[in-house]
């Protein structure tokens, strides 16, 4: 009864995980309870208190990832960004290695949240797409790429990037768009 009060408290995060997620660990009872209680910590700006909980369970269950992304959320919530975001690259990258490249994406997309011009990381995202078979998802991330590319000034990059959106565009069947944006865009920077 206890554990379902805890996981329902759960319910309420941004970060809702499957209960497939909570069954692979062999520490149910820590983990919900860690989960729970940095939950309340987060409310109540007891940011030590929950990165002090967090590093307690994942010495326990270093594997479970839900744990590592809490404390990358601890991080983020104590001004420490590129910690967070050191933390949900490693993360993604165990997703990776685990053949869950749709919880690698979400993770990755939250970097690009924190940080929105980090080229290596959207081209890691764009090359977990195109190995997904998102092609469309992966030619809108080609786009921002580039654009990205023309911001930090390096406009050889650009044109490159520009260039391989609209090759991979070819194997999409309404690449209309995407190649319209790309030739447009190179046009321009010519």
């Amino acid at each position: 009864y206890e554990a379902r009060m805890r996981m329902n408290s759960l319910s309420d995060d941004e970060d809702t995980m499957s209960l497939a997620e909570y069954l692979e660990t062999p520490e149910t009872e820590v983990t919900v309870t860690t989960l729970a209680n940095t939950t309340e910590y987060l409310r109540q700006n007891l940011y030590m208190s929950a990165s002090e909980e967090c590093l307690r369970a994942i010495q326990k269950v270093p594997s479970f990832l839900p744990l590592h992304a809490r404390l990358a959320e601890v991080l983020l919530k104590q001004n420490r960004t590129e910690d967070a975001i050191t933390k949900y690259l490693y993360i993604s990258r165990v997703y990776q290695m685990r053949g869950q490249g749709d919880q690698a994406i979400n993770t990755l997309q939250r970097v690009l949240k924190l940080a929105p011009m980090d080229v290596t990381v959207r081209a890691n995202l764009i090359d977990l797409y195109v190995t997904g078979g998102g092609l469309e998802r992966a030619l809108d991330e080609y786009l921002v790429l580039a654009d990205s590319y023309y911001q930090l000034a390096q406009v050889d990059r650009s044109l490159e990037k520009y260039q391989e959106a609209i090759r991979l565009a070819e194997q999409v069947e309404d690449s209309q768009p995407w190649k319209e944006h790309a030739l447009l865009r190179i046009a321009d920077i010519y």
